[in-house]
């Protein structure tokens, strides 16, 4: 069976379609140079418009002479086309059914396939089941009619002898992040991604116990800042008049061109005692030279007399 032409398109069909054409590209060539090399001003806009529609018209009914030749060469073909098209429909609504039939064989032999790989797997996975779900190991791949079931099943074997080895390898390392490490492995069946989460852990644990150090030294030093109890100062005055006898221990003495000289009041002298506590140098310096300036003997206690 087979579709036999009956019309000579050799013959019937023209090798080309002529026309004057090298006549009117002639003709338009020397015509449109007049129009290529006009310049239009505001004078000469309406003769300008009525030359843009002589061209347009001329345009146009080039063009439509070009529709109407390709119309009449394309009239023949497309009723041929039409004709070999609903041929093409009869064959295909056959082939379509065939096809239908076939996929439900197929998908019946995949099926059957499948089968086969999930008694294999739960005839061989034993205690991993839980852990190593036949979903993860799973290739598509497999219920292809060119994959042999012997090969798949070498596949899967070897699949579960490299995790039930790579857990007992987890569990050789004794570490406390042996869960981490198993959870990581058993997502992405990767050992490297295991070793990486061992030394993330690691990483952590050690950035947190220095962590930890440092508070225990923090709180330690803070302890013992707050046992020290810094010695109180006495500063004894008495209110008499200036001598020249020996001064008691001072903790600053001014010279004698740091301050003004002595001033002595007229008023009766009595001495006191007064206890300045937590003091820094510079109150000391003030406070010596206040006492300087009054004529006022001063000196430190002793530790004992504090008790």
């Amino acid at each position: 069976m087979e579709l036999i032409m009956t019309t000579d398109l050799a013959k019937e069909l023209p090798k080309q379609i002529d026309f004057n054409h090298e006549q009117l590209k002639t003709e338009l060539s020397e015509k449109l140079k007049y129009y290529n090399a006009l310049v239009v001003t505001e004078d000469s806009i309406k003769s300008a418009k009525d030359d843009r529609a002589k061209l347009n018209k001329l345009k146009t009914a080039l063009d439509d002479k070009r529709k109407e030749v390709k119309k009449d060469c394309l009239t023949p073909f497309e009723d041929f086309e039409k004709k070999v098209k609903e041929l093409i429909g009869m064959i295909d609504e056959p082939i379509t059914a065939i096809d239908t039939q076939l996929k439900v064989f197929d998908e019946q032999k995949k099926a059957e396939k499948e089968g086969q790989i999930k008694a294999f797997y739960l005839a061989n996975i034993h205690e991993l089941e839980t852990l190593l779900p036949l979903e993860k190991i799973y290739n598509p791949k497999w219920l292809n009619s060119g994959y042999k079931m012997a090969d798949i099943a070498d596949e899967i074997t070897k699949t579960i002898f490299k995790v039930k080895n790579d857990i007992n390898i987890i569990k050789a390392f004794g570490v406390e992040c042996e869960q981490q490490m198993l959870d990581t492995f058993l997502r992405t069946l990767d050992m490297s991604a295991a070793m990486a989460e061992k030394t993330r852990w690691e990483e952590q644990q050690k950035r947190l116990k220095e962590y930890e150090e440092s508070q225990r030294k923090a709180a330690a030093e803070k302890a013992a800042e707050e046992s020290k109890q810094p010695a109180p100062q006495v500063i004894e005055t008495t209110f008499s008049e200036p001598t020249q006898a020996a001064q008691p221990q001072q903790s600053y003495i001014p010279e004698p061109d740091e301050c003004p000289q002595p001033i002595v009041p007229d008023e009766p002298r009595k001495t006191i005692s007064v206890t300045f506590h937590d003091t820094t140098a510079d109150f000391r310096h003030e406070m010596g030279a206040l006492c300087t300036k009054y004529g006022i003997k001063y000196g430190w206690a002793k530790r004992e007399d504090l008790q």
